[in-house]
């Protein structure tokens, strides 16, 4: 059954300047198209609802021995209909707010923007097809975000304005090399074009149910091990056996979604967060 808490997601949208990261915001939030740039100062701040359907434990456990292309296909069919969610055997419906913190793409404020990266469990890579420089420098951003975020974020490498691909227009960036450079950095690519309002919704429904799916597919191997169960074939040989028998010798503490918080006139303080032990070791492990 869905969960009566309806969790807060902190998002973070990094990337250069004039890429689209501020349109995407006011697309995704009010419903609304900005053409004109403006300048972020800093860290710019909004949040949304938008309903999501949430796989359970033994869905999951289930698609962990699925291609790559069939959980694409599972997540697609996940989305349909999704104005018409109830909860199944399968899946639960879940209602997160998504808290997008907008990061300037100036290095001048990488001081005050990284303060936010910390907080955060999911992650916006964005890049312009007219802007070669901003595909450039996306390994270069996510390296900074990496290096501040004690646990992997769910994270999607954007690539906007993506309908010009073919049109004559004037595309410094082809969809193939960014969806090669997602691949490379093992991250999930997602075309976009804020102005048509193409995949907006759609991308920030995959980066809530992944995170949502994440916190619960950990409580369940975490409760499975420390009952003595036996793990999924395919969850074993991932990588995830051994990061849950070392799992044993902790005590057992449940990872929750991260609870809702006020939103005042003005941006929150930069959020913190703690390592997780549980997280630590799924993270060890599969990076091995």
């Amino acid at each position: 059954m869905a969960t009566d808490l309806h969790p807060t997601l902190i998002t973070i949208l990094v990337g250069n300047g004039s890429v689209g990261k501020s349109t995407l915001t006011a697309r995704f939030t009010k419903g609304i198209f900005i053409p004109e740039y403006k300048k972020t100062i800093g860290v710019d701040y909004a949040e949304r609802e938008i309903p999501v359907r949430v796989r359970n434990a033994r869905a999951l456990k289930r698609s962990a021995g699925l291609s790559q292309i069939d959980k694409e296909e599972e997540e697609a069919q996940l989305d349909a209909s999704i104005d018409e969610m109830e909860s199944t055997k399968t899946y639960d419906c879940e209602t997160p707010t998504m808290m997008l913190w907008d990061c300037a793409g100036q290095s001048e404020f990488d001081t005050t923007t990284q303060q936010y990266y910390k907080g955060a469990v999911a992650c916006i890579l964005a890049c312009s097809a007219t802007d070669r420089q901003s595909f450039i420098d996306i390994q270069n951003w996510n390296a900074k975000v990496k290096k501040q975020c004690v646990q992997d974020l769910v994270t999607v490498l954007v690539l906007n304005k993506s309908e010009l691909e073919g049109q004559g227009e004037a595309v410094e960036v082809r969809l193939d090399e960014a969806k090669a450079l997602a691949k490379t950095l093992g991250v999930r690519f997602m075309p976009i074009s804020v102005k048509n309002n193409t995949n907006i919704d759609s991308l920030f429904r995959y980066l809530a149910r992944s995170h949502l799916e994440k916190v619960r597919f950990a409580n369940s191997l975490q409760k499975s091990v420390m009952a003595g169960g036996k793990l999924p074939d395919a969850v074993a040989s991932s990588g995830f056996l051994q990061a849950a028998q070392e799992i044993k010798q902790q005590p057992f503490v449940e990872a929750q979604p991260q609870q809702a918080m006020p939103a005042p006139s003005n941006a929150p303080p930069p959020p913190s967060k703690q390592k997780t032990g549980f997280f630590a070791k799924l993270k060890a492990s599969m990076a091995n």
